[in-house]
């Protein structure tokens, strides 16, 4: 990802510039009737636009286009961080409007001031908060000059500092278009999104209203002059009535905010078509589903960031580190030398590419995952996000820092995001892997796993991968059936490309395939012939299953328990190792 030129100085003298002289011409500072209505699917402005001079029309667009005309490009990339030196925490406000509007204001102050503020939220919170204060010792406090840290006083604090001053105004229905809108606009005019039923809190403090979406929609913001100042390498798959998740991390950055409420994969290709290749689109759409989302942005050369219920991404990508060490496992590859007569089984746990199960619950004392008590008895893998040093640097500080000698950790999932690499054209993909590498050097991750749709036999885009040093060597699943290959192992550059054997998942497939007593059984079956590719069994954990309190495989159950189980099942001769010291067996014994 390329990184943001600041550019804040010129936007704010711009769009200052703007107001005042709309306001001595007597304008509405919205947009003109002409420019709003490009079809006829595209919602009408109010009556009051309607009934505009034609002057102050022309004075409008004059004004807007010497804005584009100044404004040297948009922002690319994740916006330059802006370290804070204090950082103010607070809460959720009482209902979801108050959300938008804090969320929206989130963003610009972790862009444009040095005092910041963090929602308490998840499991993980406290976790990070504790990383926060150890590795990067910034002041942190509960209220707000002495006062509680809510909307209002928070609305009044930036203001005085001048850090926020204008207020873009939206209706006050959750469901209304019109907070996409305005969330879109809010980084771009340095203004935050208030619903009518708020107004008058920011009206009282002194905010001016610099632009009215109330009768605006998507379809109008894809053809208006402000378009252009979008980020075209980050956007937002999100349903703007969940702020203040996620968010602030599009306002911070300058990003559109879209919502493809239908499974129409058309629709949904129209709405992100404008991203430039290898952008990288947070959020998820249960509308469309798994599959036709990825399959659309993996189409536009994208990939997607699951974080639909990530909070404070614009304050935690300001504590970026430049490179992190995951510490040591209890594999040392210096002093290795493989054993006979063996099986050798690796397990990786699914869905690390999720962001928002990995800033909550993933951590959580005493749970199902990471924080279970029952981690560090056997040798597991676990899933990061690519980018997770950059957008939530003291989560990814935070697990490290606890891992044992038997977790290790890889890079999930198929990029700088989920997408489906065989999809992509070369161009780009080469791009996005030079990117990835990069990431995985930052972040001392050696393997990736890949999911990708019939991808497993498309040697050249996985060469695109394994041709980078950083990377050595690739896990593979398929959409179809995490485990459609069979354990099938190949070589590329001469890095081992190892598919799922077996995968522990409650019902798969509507049977018995995926419990563990069934598993078990057949790996302890396999051959030990370690000169052989039936010695080596990669399995895929399903996150979402685990054990009930008779140790049955359900759905939600608890999966570290589950694994417990599974270990003590394995025969003498089949031994679980992390997944480095099962590639290097593998490239050590079956190696070209």
């Amino acid at each position: 990802m390329k990184n943001h030129k600041s550019y804040k100085l010129k936007l704010l003298s711009l769009f200052l510039v703007f107001v005042l002289i709309l306001s001595a011409c007597g304008s509405n500072p919205s947009v003109s009737e002409e420019s709003s209505k490009p079809d006829e699917s595209v919602s009408q402005i109010s009556s009051e636009n309607e009934n505009e001079t034609n002057s102050d029309t022309v004075k409008e667009e004059t004004i807007i286009t010497d804005i584009l005309n100044l404004l040297d490009e948009a922002p690319e990339g994740l916006c330059a961080v802006n370290t804070p030196e204090k950082i103010i925490i607070t809460s959720r406000e009482a209902d979801v409007s108050g959300d938008l509007a804090l969320s929206t204001l989130q963003g610009l102050a972790s862009k444009h001031s040095k005092t910041q503020f963090i929602i308490k939220n998840g499991d993980g919170f406290d976790f990070m908060l504790s990383k926060i204060n150890e590795k990067w010792n910034i002041e942190t406090a509960d209220n707000i000059n002495g006062n509680t840290p809510d909307l209002k006083n928070l609305a009044k604090f930036y203001f005085d500092e001048e850090v926020v001053t204008q207020y873009i105004l939206c209706k006050s229905e959750k469901e209304s278009d019109s907070w996409y809108v305005a969330a879109s606009l809010s980084g771009i005019m340095n203004a935050v999104a208030v619903p009518e039923s708020l107004e008058g809190i920011f009206k009282d403090i002194g905010y001016t209203c610099c632009f009215d979406a109330r009768e605006l929609d998507d379809g109008w913001l894809k053809k208006c002059e402000y378009f252009s100042l979008i980020n075209k390498d980050i956007a937002l798959e999100q349903m703007a009535e969940y702020a203040p998740h996620l968010i602030d991390l599009a306002v911070k950055n300058g990003a559109y905010v879209g919502f493809s409420d239908s499974d129409n994969k058309k629709l949904h290709t129209y709405k992100y078509e404008f991203l430039n290749d290898n952008a990288l689109v947070f959020g998820y759409n249960n509308k469309l589903g798994e599959l036709g989302t990825v399959e659309t942005l993996s189409k536009l050369n994208a990939c997607l960031v699951p974080a639909d219920w990530a909070c404070n991404l614009s304050v935690l990508s300001n504590l970026n580190l430049e490179k992190l060490d995951q510490g040591d496992t209890v594999f040392d590859k210096e002093d290795y030398e493989a054993p006979e007569n063996v099986h050798t089984v690796c397990l990786l746990m699914s869905d690390g590419d999720n962001m928002q199960w990995f800033l909550n619950d993933f951590t959580k004392a005493g749970g199902r995952w990471y924080g279970s008590d029952v981690r560090g008895q056997f040798p597991i893998g676990w899933g990061v996000p690519a980018t997770s040093i950059d957008m939530c640097a003291p989560m990814l500080k935070y697990v490290y820092d606890e891992k044992t000698e038997n977790d290790e950790f890889i890079m999930q999932l198929s990029g700088l995001g989920y997408t489906f690499p065989s999809r992509w054209n070369e161009e780009a993909l080469a791009e996005m892997t030079e990117d990835l590498a990069s990431y995985m050097e930052r972040s001392d991750l050696e393997y990736i796993e890949i999911l990708d749709n019939n991808g497993f036999g498309n040697d050249e885009k996985l060469a695109n991968f394994t041709e980078h040093d950083e990377i050595e060597g690739i896990f593979y699943i398929d959409y179809v059936d995490y485990t459609l290959c069979s354990g099938d192992i190949k070589f590329s550059n001469g890095k081992p490309v190892v598919s799922a054997k077996h995968t522990i998942w409650n019902n798969f497939f509507g049977g018995n395939k995926g419990n563990i007593e069934t598993v078990a059984e057949a790996v302890n079956g396999y051959s030990t012939d370690i000169k052989s590719e039936e010695a080596y069994t990669f399995i895929i954990v399903h996150c979402w299953s685990g054990v009930d309190e008779n140790g049955n495989l359900v759905p939600n159950g608890d999966t570290m328990k589950g694994l417990e189980q599974f270990a003590s099942l394995l025969d003498e001769d089949v031994e679980l190792v992390t997944p480095g010291e099962f590639m290097e067996r593998i490239e050590e014994n079956l190696g070209e």
